[in-house]
């Protein structure tokens, strides 16, 4: 019996430890087991933030292709701007040219239908010339008086 209450003895002594290990590892168990919860909830976390950081990383990529599409265009409209910038310039300059010519082509005539008038007096000029252009020269009344063909009109005509 010695024998038979030893196996007795160790087969109690070994449940008694395995359920004594099962109590004491049963709060490790349930330790790990909210660890492991923990850890899932803060994957689904991260995984949210994650989807959020993607859907802005979208949004950036759009607008940046939007941002090099509006650069594309002002440049596009910078090049036009400096192209009609320089054809406004040159209309301008032909402008000026073809108001000095007027005026000066004006000027020969009607100095000589005043020359005319004192031939034939019955022939009366537009404007008085002694009046608009006093003892100037063309050149010298121009840079006093010159400016758009309208102005010119004007003071000629006016």
């Amino acid at each position: 019996m010695d024998t038979k209450n030893i196996a007795i003895g160790l087969v109690i002594g070994i449940l008694v430890g395995a359920v004594g290990i099962y109590v004491v590892d049963m709060s490790r168990f349930s330790q790990l087991n909210k660890q492991i919860k923990s850890l899932e909830d803060l994957t689904d976390s991260q995984q949210e933030i994650i989807d959020t950081q993607e859907a802005a990383i979208l949004i950036v990529d759009t607008l940046r292709a939007e941002v090099n599409a509006s650069r594309e265009l002002i440049k596009d409209y910078e090049d036009y701007k400096e192209s009609a910038d320089a054809l406004i310039e040159k209309l301008t300059e032909d402008y000026n040219i073809l108001n000095i010519l007027c005026a000066q082509r004006t000027y020969r005539l009607e100095e000589a239908l005043t020359q005319l008038n004192k031939y034939d007096p019955e022939y009366e000029p537009g404007t008085e010339f002694s009046f608009v252009y006093g003892d100037l020269s063309f050149e010298d009344w121009w840079k006093i008086n010159g400016g758009s063909f309208e102005e010119w009109w004007s003071r000629v005509y006016g």
